[in-house]
């Protein structure tokens, strides 16, 4: 992080978070830092780490900042993640550059007797898959978003869904634009960007070609890094994305969905929201496309010189509209 930037620390009670808000203020930053400071492990070892940064137990309480004694740069607030009202009005009032987010319920064998302590404090909702997962997050409490990968192709299953619970619906990219402005509303979402799967296989080409894979062993490859791809004799690369937990293996399209061409009707549509889907891109590519798309949103009729060289980048290797613009006049 640069210089003179204004930073939210979650977690910053804890050994790391206040080591890195240490770190942070050490190189000139602003520095915000949060923590609820609960009793899973001694407090007072935390309200220490804390009185390090010039904060004192006495001047901690709920939702009020406290300066720091020694720190000039850096405040530090008691507050609850999972109380989205706090956390809206911290960032509307914040103007922070960056977050570095560490807060989290902290205890593997702890998780195992309070779950419960978990679900409220780690995870603000579920993306589901199949019916079997609906049924096991059902109860909660939590935002729930049925996956396009659920194939919901119409008003009806759009409605069964919603009436069953669920907060989101992601329609099927199988769909067109005049399909899924019959039946989505407000709470549907729809993929603009992302290289979607073409198959999910249990017969892993990485495990079976390069790592050496037999039944019932995991492969040498398992949880590696590197990317592989499937080559076909146009020369076309199909990414390889393994799930080594579950040892199988998705093969995305060799290009990706890319809707920026023609988004001011992505925009017009009866859907709510968009989903990005990030599978292979590296952080800085992400963080592009993510910038393209955050300012057409704003207004697609303006483009920035960086979201003209994206289209003509994306124009010149290669990219799909889906089936959005199938059939429609």
């Amino acid at each position: 992080y640069n210089e003179f930037m204004k930073i939210l620390v979650t977690g910053a009670a804890g050994f790391i978070g206040s080591a890195v808000c240490k770190r942070l203020l050490d190189r000139s930053n602003v520095v915000v830092g949060l923590d609820n400071i609960n009793d899973y492990y001694d407090p007072e070892l935390k309200y220490g780490r804390l009185a390090k940064l010039g904060i004192t137990k006495e001047d901690i309480s709920w939702y009020k900042f406290a300066e720091s004694t020694t720190e000039p740069n850096f405040q530090f607030v008691r507050m609850n993640l999972e109380d989205k009202q706090a956390i809206q009005m911290l960032f509307a009032n914040g103007n922070f550059d960056a977050v570095i987010n560490l807060g989290a319920q902290a205890g593997v064998r702890y998780s195992i007797t309070n779950p419960d302590a978990y679900i409220e404090s780690n995870i603000d909702g579920f993306l589901v898959r199949s019916p079997g997962q609906f049924k096991m997050v059902s109860k909660t409490g939590k935002e729930i978003t049925i996956d396009y990968s659920m194939n919901v192709l119409n008003q009806e299953s759009v409605s069964f869904w919603l009436k069953q619970g669920a907060n989101n619906v992601c329609v099927s990219v199988e769909n067109n634009l005049q399909e899924i402005n019959a039946i989505a509303n407000k709470n549907c979402e729809m993929v603009v960007y992302g290289y979607l799967p073409l198959m999910i296989t249990q017969q892993c080409p990485i495990g079976n070609y390069a790592g050496g894979k037999t039944n019932g062993i995991f492969c040498s490859k398992k949880g590696e890094d590197s990317l592989y791809f499937l080559k076909d004799r146009k020369g076309m690369k199909f990414p390889l994305m393994p799930d080594c937990n579950q040892c199988v293996c998705s093969i995305l399209n060799a290009k990706p969905l890319f809707t920026l061409k023609f988004y001011d009707e992505i925009l017009e549509s009866t859907t709510g929201s968009v989903r990005l889907i990030f599978t292979k891109e590296g952080s800085k590519r992400t963080e592009r496309i993510l910038n393209a798309y955050a300012e057409m949103t704003k207004d697609c009729t303006i483009q920035s010189g960086e979201t003209k060289i994206l289209l003509h980048e994306m124009n010149e290797k290669g990219s799909t509209k889906g089936h959005y613009f199938r059939g429609v006049e």
